[in-house]
């Protein structure tokens, strides 16, 4: 079954995810900060986790805001599935 255009961007932003193998840090509970590596390098952009799960990036990152989704998001997306499969385990 072909993907909708939203699953694709999401796709993309995992496979960039995981290609820039980009950094976290836990800041707080439901708070990450993922390294920037392209548009401003050496920075930092906070991802946000609500109670639902739904994830949201800082206003700085251009990806999210014309996407709602960036590799920043996708990055965080994938820390939180592997720490609920190592709890699981």
């Amino acid at each position: 079954m072909a993907m909708t255009p939203a699953e694709q961007i999401h796709q993309r932003a995992l496979d960039r995810a995981k290609a820039e193998r980009l950094q976290t840090f836990r800041l707080m509970s439901g708070q990450y900060a993922v390294r920037s590596r392209k548009l401003a390098p050496g920075s930092f952009h906070v991802v946000s986790q609500d109670a639902a799960g739904a994830l949201a990036c800082d206003a700085q990152c251009p990806g999210y805001f014309y996407r709602g989704v960036c590799a920043h998001t996708a990055t965080v997306e994938r820390r939180v599935a592997r720490e609920r499969r190592s709890a699981a385990s």
